[in-house]
Protein backbone atom coordinates (compact mmCIF):
# COMPACT_ATOMS: atom_id res chain seq x y z
CA UNK A 1 0.00 0.00 0.00
CA UNK A 2 3.12 2.30 0.89
CA UNK A 3 4.33 1.50 -2.55
CA UNK A 4 1.29 2.58 -4.43
CA UNK A 5 0.98 5.62 -2.82
CA UNK A 6 4.92 6.87 -3.17
CA UNK A 7 4.29 5.44 -6.93
CA UNK A 8 1.57 8.01 -7.14
CA UNK A 9 3.03 11.04 -5.29
CA UNK A 10 5.88 10.51 -7.76
CA UNK A 11 3.75 10.20 -10.52
CA UNK A 12 2.32 12.91 -10.15
CA UNK A 13 5.03 15.14 -8.92
CA UNK A 14 6.41 14.46 -12.39
CA UNK A 15 3.10 15.34 -13.90
CA UNK A 16 3.80 18.80 -12.07
CA UNK A 17 6.85 19.49 -13.11
CA UNK A 18 6.35 18.58 -16.61
CA UNK A 19 3.31 20.80 -17.42
CA UNK A 20 5.05 23.83 -15.41
CA UNK A 21 7.75 23.17 -17.81
CA UNK A 22 5.40 23.67 -20.61
CA UNK A 23 3.81 26.40 -19.03
CA UNK A 24 7.68 28.50 -18.28
CA UNK A 25 8.58 27.95 -21.94
CA UNK A 26 5.03 29.27 -23.15
CA UNK A 27 5.81 32.14 -20.83
CA UNK A 28 9.46 32.80 -22.02
CA UNK A 29 8.16 32.79 -25.68
CA UNK A 30 5.42 35.47 -25.26
CA UNK A 31 7.58 37.62 -22.59
CA UNK A 32 10.55 37.68 -25.58
CA UNK A 33 7.66 38.61 -28.21
CA UNK A 34 6.45 41.27 -26.15
CA UNK A 35 9.58 42.70 -25.72
CA UNK A 36 10.91 42.50 -29.24
CA UNK A 37 7.46 43.66 -30.37
CA UNK A 38 7.47 46.38 -28.17
CA UNK A 39 11.13 47.21 -29.60
CA UNK A 40 9.48 47.88 -32.70
CA UNK A 41 6.80 49.97 -31.42
CA UNK A 42 3.93 47.69 -32.85
CA UNK A 43 1.36 48.84 -31.53
CA UNK A 44 -1.13 46.47 -33.05
CA UNK A 45 0.68 43.39 -31.99
CA UNK A 46 1.03 44.52 -28.25
CA UNK A 47 -2.41 45.18 -28.30
CA UNK A 48 -2.56 41.38 -28.86
CA UNK A 49 -0.29 40.70 -25.81
CA UNK A 50 -1.28 43.10 -23.14
CA UNK A 51 -4.70 42.90 -21.37
CA UNK A 52 -6.93 45.87 -21.95
CA UNK A 53 -6.39 46.82 -17.91
CA UNK A 54 -2.81 46.81 -18.37
CA UNK A 55 -0.48 48.85 -16.46
CA UNK A 56 2.75 49.91 -15.88
CA UNK A 57 5.11 51.22 -13.32
CA UNK A 58 7.84 52.67 -15.62
CA UNK A 59 11.63 53.43 -15.09
CA UNK A 60 10.31 57.10 -14.76
CA UNK A 61 8.57 56.07 -11.14
CA UNK A 62 4.80 57.20 -13.36
CA UNK A 63 2.25 54.62 -13.56
CA UNK A 64 0.69 54.77 -16.70
CA UNK A 65 -2.12 52.38 -18.38
CA UNK A 66 -2.74 51.28 -22.14
CA UNK A 67 -4.46 54.32 -23.13
CA UNK A 68 -1.53 55.93 -22.43
CA UNK A 69 1.36 54.04 -23.41
CA UNK A 70 0.09 53.85 -27.01
CA UNK A 71 -0.66 57.71 -26.78
CA UNK A 72 2.91 57.93 -25.71
CA UNK A 73 4.22 55.33 -28.22
CA UNK A 74 2.02 57.03 -30.80
CA UNK A 75 3.26 60.18 -30.57
CA UNK A 76 7.13 58.63 -30.13
CA UNK A 77 6.97 60.18 -26.57
CA UNK A 78 8.84 57.03 -25.56
CA UNK A 79 12.23 56.48 -26.72
CA UNK A 80 13.06 52.95 -27.84
CA UNK A 81 16.61 51.81 -27.77
CA UNK A 82 16.93 47.63 -28.19
CA UNK A 83 17.83 46.11 -25.38
CA UNK A 84 18.46 42.39 -23.89
CA UNK A 85 15.80 40.94 -21.32
CA UNK A 86 17.25 38.24 -19.28
CA UNK A 87 14.46 36.62 -17.16
CA UNK A 88 15.72 35.41 -13.76
CA UNK A 89 12.38 33.65 -12.61
CA UNK A 90 9.16 32.80 -13.35
CA UNK A 91 6.63 32.17 -10.85
CA UNK A 92 3.38 30.62 -11.58
CA UNK A 93 -0.16 31.44 -9.03
CA UNK A 94 -2.86 29.41 -10.60
CA UNK A 95 -3.39 31.53 -14.01
CA UNK A 96 -0.79 34.08 -13.41
CA UNK A 97 3.20 33.86 -13.84
CA UNK A 98 5.07 35.92 -12.66
CA UNK A 99 8.50 37.32 -14.39
CA UNK A 100 11.26 38.79 -13.09
CA UNK A 101 14.59 39.86 -14.47
CA UNK A 102 17.12 42.55 -15.89
CA UNK A 103 16.69 44.69 -19.01
CA UNK A 104 20.02 45.89 -20.26
CA UNK A 105 19.71 48.62 -23.22
CA UNK A 106 22.22 48.39 -25.89
CA UNK A 107 24.06 51.72 -25.68
CA UNK A 108 25.73 51.53 -29.12
CA UNK A 109 21.90 50.81 -30.82
CA UNK A 110 20.43 54.28 -29.24
CA UNK A 111 19.96 57.09 -30.96
CA UNK A 112 22.12 60.12 -30.35
CA UNK A 113 20.91 62.56 -27.57
CA UNK A 114 18.99 59.48 -26.08
CA UNK A 115 18.75 60.63 -21.81
CA UNK A 116 20.82 58.80 -19.62
CA UNK A 117 18.32 57.57 -17.37
CA UNK A 118 16.97 55.53 -20.73
CA UNK A 119 20.23 53.71 -20.88
CA UNK A 120 20.44 52.92 -17.74
CA UNK A 121 19.94 48.84 -16.30
CA UNK A 122 16.85 48.05 -14.94
CA UNK A 123 15.27 45.44 -12.94
CA UNK A 124 11.65 44.35 -14.00
CA UNK A 125 8.35 42.31 -12.77
CA UNK A 126 6.04 41.49 -15.55
CA UNK A 127 3.09 39.83 -14.44
CA UNK A 128 1.07 37.58 -17.09
CA UNK A 129 -2.96 36.54 -16.93
CA UNK A 130 -4.16 33.32 -18.42
CA UNK A 131 -7.29 34.63 -19.90
CA UNK A 132 -9.94 32.47 -22.21
CA UNK A 133 -7.65 34.48 -25.06
CA UNK A 134 -4.19 33.11 -23.90
CA UNK A 135 -1.62 34.57 -21.80
CA UNK A 136 -2.01 38.59 -21.20
CA UNK A 137 0.32 40.97 -19.64
CA UNK A 138 -1.57 42.59 -16.94
CA UNK A 139 1.01 44.81 -15.40
CA UNK A 140 4.60 45.70 -15.30
CA UNK A 141 6.75 47.19 -13.15
CA UNK A 142 10.36 48.80 -14.72
CA UNK A 143 13.21 50.11 -11.98
CA UNK A 144 16.40 52.00 -12.75
CA UNK A 145 19.31 50.47 -11.18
Amino acid sequence: MKKHLLTILIIVSMQNINAQSEAEKEIRKIDSLEAITFMKNDIVALEKLWDLNFVVNNPFNMVVKLPQIKALMQNQKITQVPYVRVIENISFNENIAIVMGTETPDEKLAAAGVPKNVLAKRRFTNIWMKKTEGWKLVARQASNI
